[in-house]
């Protein structure tokens, strides 16, 4: 199988898959700007900083209910909650970002990278107005829902945009910008919190929920001013924009015929050849290994993202506040500057990969945290056992150590994407 451009790409089958010198004239393809002109480093830059503000969003969904669990104006509003309502109201989100995740599957590849962002902002905005404007349980459980069904589609599609745009050798720092991010609007929401409960009223509660909206629109915002996929354009036969917009990535001034462009566009095309060698991609392929090893792949990428929730970091986001105030009895502003101590830990040691994850690798950081794991989380549970004031502020920090894996583990899983392309 050969793929070059100005040939005919002969799959395994004898298909032929006609490339972009047999589409498009090189010499005269139509160019477009993004963001107001911007070509090359810029424009990848701002390719990163629109993901990075996804995933900021991100982490501010996620802490911001966190700080407001113990919040007596809250719980009032809601009846006092049993703890197992109040888990109820808090886990049913991940239960909309996992349908967010399987609808992308389904129909991402259909709507595009862009529109995929889009259409999650839309269901995150329409899901925070739903739970900003609660009265009931039954409100907030329906907009925890649709707001997690978005953030679903946003964290499915960004970190695939992101790395289908930018250079292979700057993934590893976009990612773990991003990771660093996550944790960044973790620190915003738990602070956003602590100023809100010098307050009275509603508002204590209903403003850090509806502030999302800002977060959302500011995404949208400069996602529209970028790019789309040139791969996912080269899959749907729209070359000329493929091939436009990898010039523009390549560097200011770069035409769409210099060779470095072609030899990418080509690489595009030979590795989508041979995604189609066999066919029509079908869902039991995830289950066979074959010479792209997808299953190995695919038990990775899965496998980490799964031990990574079950080593309990979310309990901590979410639960951390409620739990020292309603378990331990410390009172809510306590609560809530240990929270930000662990919110502020797990930013912190995020750093550690935006600066070093390309330098180490994926496996080593990964392998490493796993002995400061089991250390972290004995040493926790020992100073909340003594139960002094000064115990449970120390706690804030080895509570944060496993959080570092937080930031390790989607770095290596998206990096793994990142090598798989």
């Amino acid at each position: 199988m050969e793929s070059a451009l100005g040939h005919t790409t002969v799959t395994e089958k004898g298909h032929h898959r006609p490339e972009t010198y047999d589409l498009v004239d090189l010499d005269n393809v139509p160019r477009r700007r993004y963001f107001f002109g911007a070509e090359g480093r810029a424009l990848t830059t701002n390719v990163a900083i629109a993901g990075s503000i996804g995933f900021l969003l991100f982490g501010y969904d996620q802490g911001v209910l966190g700080g407001l669990n113990a919040a007596d104006e809250f719980l009032s509003t809601f009846g006092y909650p049993s703890s197992a309502l109040l888990g109820t109201i808090n886990a049913i989100y991940e239960i909309g970002c996992f349908c967010g995740a399987i609808s992308v599957f389904l129909i991402g590849e259909k709507l595009g990278r862009k529109k995929c962002i889009y259409t999650g902002a839309v269901l995150q905005f329409i899901g925070a107005a739903l739970q900003a404007a609660s009265y009931g349980v039954p409100q907030m459980i329906v907009g925890r829902i649709v707001c997690g069904w978005g953030n679903g589609f946003n964290t499915a599609t960004t970190p695939l945009w992101v790395s289908e745009l930018i250079h292979a050798k700057a993934r590893g720092r976009a990612v773990a910008i991003e990771g660093n991010l996550i944790a960044f609007g973790i620190v915003i929401a738990y602070y956003y919190n602590i100023g809100m409960s010098y307050t009275t009223g509603p508002a204590q509660w209903r403003a850090p929920i509806a502030s999302q909206g800002a977060i959302i629109i500011a995404q949208v915002a400069w996602t529209y001013f970028l790019p789309e996929s040139p791969r996912w354009l080269t899959k749907h036969g729209r070359h000329e924009e493929a091939i436009d917009i990898l010039a523009q990535l390549r560097g200011k001034g770069v035409q769409p015929s210099e060779p470095a462009v072609i030899a990418q566009k080509k690489s595009i095309d030979g590795a989508l050849a041979l995604e189609e060698a066999d066919g029509p991609w079908k869902f039991t392929e995830i289950f066979k290994n074959g010479p792209l090893k997808i299953r190995r792949r695919f038990l990775l990428a899965i496998g980490l993202q799964a031990m990574q929730q079950l080593s309990g970091i979310n309990v901590l986001v979410y639960y951390a506040p409620h739990t020292l105030v309603f378990d331990v009895g410390l009172d809510q502003e306590t609560s809530l500057q240990v929270g930000a101590g662990l919110a502020d830990t797990y930013w912190v040691f995020s750093f550690i990969t935006v600066f070093f994850l390309d330098q180490m690798g994926r496996r080593k950081p990964l392998i490493w945290e796993r002995h400061h794991f089991g250390p972290g989380q004995g040493l926790t549970a020992f100073l909340f056992r003594l139960r002094s004031h000064l115990c449970m502020r120390l706690a804030a920090y080895p509570l944060a150590v496993p959080t570092r894996d937080h930031a390790f583990a989607p770095s290596h899983s998206f990096g793994s994407s990142g090598h798989g392309e």
